[in-house]
């Protein structure tokens, strides 16, 4: 193999071996928020937060749904057959970790849901957004 063969044989492996680790996308949600798809389960995201270069996450896995404004995030999660929500306040001002709990509400059901929207004033102009 001649020295331009071997050049593009290399080249062409660390292409195939960087697309090929990169098991996640990212896509911003608000602020340092964002979805992460897994292309190993193509079906399958959580939501994780871009903290310090790294994305720690902050709903693991099965989250289907999202609805936000520059004060409220609200996620919808199906694991088995039940369904949980959270709500994330601030998702623009969040400096700390997200694993501060002041900043992170849930696992709710829908009543318990539907009565901290009503506590927190959250709008009804809020509505969840399928992923898939």
């Amino acid at each position: 193999m001649n020295p331009l063969q071997l050049s593009k044989t290399i080249a062409i492996l660390s292409i195939f071996l960087l697309v090929s680790c990169d098991n996640y996308r990212f896509k911003n949600i608000i602020g340092n928020y964002y979805l992460v798809k897994s292309e190993t389960q193509s079906d399958m995201y959580s939501l994780n937060y871009n903290y310090d270069g790294g994305y720690p996450c902050v709903i693991n896995k099965n989250v289907i749904a999202i609805g936000f404004d520059k004060n409220f995030l609200l996620v919808k999660q199906a694991k088995d057959t039940k369904i949980k929500f959270y709500i994330i306040l601030h998702p623009l001002e969040t400096k700390n970790t997200p694993q501060d709990i002041e900043y992170k509400i849930g696992p709710l059901n829908r009543i318990e849901l539907e009565n901290k929207r009503k506590e927190l004033a959250i709008p009804d102009t809020i509505y969840f957004y399928n992923i898939k």
